[in-house]
C-alpha cells in the first residue's frame, strides 16, 4: 500500500475542504494511506513570501519538509503553489549544502533538522505510484458526457527544471488522466496561461481581466466544464466567476472540478458524497 504525508495547504483546509474529501475518496478506493502532518505552517505561498524574504521562504518550507522526513514519508500536496514551494526548496537544498547548512542552523533552534530524505509530489503524480492499469480497473461511472478544458496552473508547470515537468509549453500529463475518467479534454487558445489569480491582491482588476479572457477561450472551446488541480485557480474560475460576470457585463457560467471531484464521480462517488453543492457554479454536467 503506498504511503503518504499529506500537506493540505491553508486553501483547502479553511476555505475548500470538499476538495480534501475528493481527495480522500480516491484514496481510500485506490488502497492509498494518507497521514496527515501535524504542525505544519503555511507552504509558505511561493510569491510573496519568497519575493519578500527568500530566506525565510526556504528556511519554513525546510520545517514542513522536515515534518515529513520524521514521518518517514512522501508529501503529497493538493495545491500547485505548495507544491512548487515545498518541492522547489526540497531541490534546491539538495543541490546547495551551504544553503542547507544555513537554513539547519535556524532550524536547530527548534529541534528540526532538513536531512533531504523525501520527495514531494502533486496530487497527479499519485497515479504513477499506483500504476493506471489499477486506475482502469477501478472506473464504474466514465464521465463520457464531459468535455471538459484542462487548466494546469503556473505552479504546476513553472520552473520546469525544478519541477521536473517536460515540455511545460505543451504538457500533457492532465489530459492523460482526465481521459482515463471518460472525460474528454478540448484544446483552446491559452491552456497554459495564468488564472489571474497571482496578481489579485496588487491589481484586482488585471487579475479579473486575465481570469475573462480565460474563460473567453474556454467557452469558445465548447468545453463544459473546467477541471484543475489548484485551489487558488479554483477560486478563481469558481468562486470569483461572478465577479468577472458583473465587472465586464459577461455572462460565463462554466462550472470547474478538482481534478480529484472528477475521478471520484468515474470511480461511482455522488456529487453529495463529495459535498459538490460546495460549489458557487453549480455542475449541470454531473
Amino acid at each position: 500500500m503506498p504511503e503518504y504525508a499529506l500537506y493540505p495547504g491553508c486553501l483547502v483546509s479553511h476555505r475548500y475542504p470538499h476538495l480534501e474529501l475528493a481527495v480522500r475518496k480516491i484514496t481510500e478506493t485506490l488502497n492509498v494511506r494518507l497521514d496527515t502532518m501535524e504542525g505544519t505552517s503555511c507552504c509558505p505561498e511561493p510569491q510573496g513570501v519568497q519575493s519578500t524574504d527568500k530566506r525565510t521562504w526556504m528556511t519554513l518550507a525546510a520545517r514542513n519538509l522536515a515534518i515529513a522526513e520524521e514521518m518517514g514519508k512522501d508529501i503529497l500536496t493538493l495545491c500547485n503553489g505548495c507544491f512548487e514551494t515545498l518541492k522547489s526548496v526540497n531541490i534546491r537544498l539538495k543541490r546547495h549544502p551551504e544553503l542547507k547548512e544555513d537554513v539547519n542552523q535556524t532550524l536547530a533552534t527548534i529541534d528540526k533538522e532538513f536531512k533531504g530524505t523525501i520527495r514531494v509530489k502533486n496530487i497527479i503524480h499519485l497515479f504513477d505510484d499506483i500504476g493506471i492499469s489499477t486506475m482502469h480497473l477501478k472506473i464504474e461511472n466514465p464521465m463520457t458526457h464531459i468535455r471538459t478544458a484542462v487548466h494546469y496552473g503556473c505552479h504546476m508547470l513553472r520552473p520546469s527544471d525544478i519541477l521536473e515537468v517536460v515540455a511545460a509549453d505543451r504538457p500533457t500529463m492532465l489530459d492523460h488522466l482526465v481521459e482515463l475518467t471518460g472525460a474528454r479534454p478540448v484544446e483552446y487558445e491559452g491552456k497554459v496561461h495564468c488564472c489571474g489569480y497571482p496578481v489579485r491582491n496588487f491589481d484586482p482588476e488585471l487579475s479579473l481581466r486575465i481570469a475573462r479572457d480565460k474563460l473567453f477561450n474556454i467557452q469558445r472551446s465548447a468545453a463544459n466544464c473546467i477541471t484543475l488541480l489548484c485551489p487558488c485557480c479554483f477560486s478563481t474560475f469558481d468562486t470569483r466567476q461572478a465577479l468577472v460576470n458583473r465587472t465586464f457585463g459577461m455572462s460565463f457560467n462554466i462550472p470547474s472540478f478538482h481534478y480529484a471531484e472528477l475521478l471520484a464521480l468515474s470511480l461511482g462517488y455522488t456529487p453529495e458524497e463529495l459535498a459538490l453543492n460546495r460549489h458557487r457554479v453549480k455542475l449541470p454536467v454531473v
